[in-house]
Formats: C-alpha cells, sequence, structure tokens
C-alpha cells in the first residue's frame, strides 16, 4: 500500500499489545482471546438507543491483530490523504490479496532467511559495525557468544515459517527478500528501496 506522500506505519505489534492490555490489563502474551456480551447504544444525553449482543470468537493473537488492523487501513484508503505502510508477521501474503483497496496502490514485500545461520552472522556484524540497534545492546550486555547461540535457536525455529511466507507470497506474485542472500545493511537498503521508503 504505497504512494508520494506522508508516511503513516501501522505496526502489527502495537495492535497486539493494545489487545493484551485491553483484555489483560498487562502485556503478557496471548494464545488467544474471544468475548461475548452486550454494546448499549447512548444518545449524546445519555439516554438509551438501543442494545445489541456482540460476540467474537476465540481467535489467536495473529487473527486479532489483523482483524484490528483492517478497519484502519481501510479508513487510510478512504481518507486518501498518506501513504501507508502497515507491517508485522501477523500479515499473510493471503490476507493483503483479499484487501479491496480503491485509493491506496498494493507494494508488497515479505522478509524472511533460508540460512539461519548467515542470517544471525549478518545481522551480528552489522550489530558490531553500527553499535546503536537493539542487538548491539544485546551484545553488549550478554556477550556475543551467548547472544549469537541464543539468536541462532530463535533463527532455526523460523526456517519452516519462512519457507512458507515465501511459498505464499510467489502464489501471489509478491516479493519476497531471503535476508540471507547478501550482507543486512544491504539488504535493508535494498528492502526500503523497493517500498520506496527513505533510509532515516
Amino acid at each position: 500500500m504505497y504512494r508520494i506522500s506522508t508516511l503513516i506505519e501501522l505496526p502489527t505489534d502495537y495492535i497486539r499489545n493494545v489487545i493484551r492490555l485491553v483484555f489483560t490489563g498487562n502485556n503478557y502474551g496471548l494464545n488467544g482471546v474471544g468475548f461475548e456480551g452486550v454494546t448499549n447504544y447512548l444518545d449524546p444525553n445519555g439516554k438509551m438507543i438501543s442494545t445489541e449482543p456482540i460476540m467474537m470468537p476465540f481467535n489467536g493473537e495473529d487473527e486479532n491483530a489483523w482483524n484490528s488492523m483492517v478497519p484502519l487501513i481501510y479508513e487510510y484508503d478512504y481518507s486518501n490523504k498518506n501513504d501507508l505502510l502497515v507491517e508485522g508477521v501477523a500479515i499473510t501474503a493471503e490476507q493483503i490479496y483479499k484487501l479491496e483497496l480503491h485509493n491506496l496502490k498494493k507494494k508488497v514485500a515479505f522478509i524472511g532467511y533460508s540460512n539461519p545461520e548467515k542470517y544471525v552472522q549478518a545481522r551480528i556484524d552489522y550489530a558490531k559495525r553500527k553499535q546503536n540497534n537493539y542487538d548491539w545492546d544485546e551484545i553488549v550486555s550478554q556477550g556475543e557468544e551467548i547472544y549469537t547461540r541464543r539468536l541462532l535457536e530463535e533463527a532455526k525455529k523460523e526456517v519452516i515459517e519462512n519457507e512458507r511466507r515465501k511459498r505464499d507470497a510467489d502464489k501471489f506474485e509478491y516479493r519476497y527478500f531471503d535476508l540471507a542472500e547478501k550482507p543486512f545493511d544491504e539488504h535493508v537498503e535494498t528492502v526500503l528501496r523497493y517500498l520506496g521508503v527513505k533510509n532515516p
């Protein structure tokens, strides 16, 4: 969803955090959320207009994050004033394909990696060169060897999901960037250039 004007960012992680706080009062991870109840509609003077039962089926965090995001996407599409960058692992190629936009044009990119060892080493090298990102802080606090080992354990678990993400992207003819193919900072530039976003 890209057009040349002011850029608005909608991260699905933010929506996920809001849902957690609304339903539980804290920011711990949730397996899923569902609720049922009653909606009371009041006029400006507080007089009851109508009452309606409501129900949201039990969904996992990704579904709830995406379902909450869609009305925001359509609101920006309708207002036709801003570029919109929507990001997060909750988003699938099929969901993007099904969006029926009237003003915004879709420019879609999925990011993953096929080689967890190369991916982790690229991140570590990038952090050591830049020394001002999230990974660098963790390297300093935990030590490079411990942090690299932890990062690699997490990265290996994501490979199957990345394969699925790439298959889905190919199916709908969306771009997929493999972060293990070249240095991390080159990929940052490549993806931002593809999306038409300037690197701050």
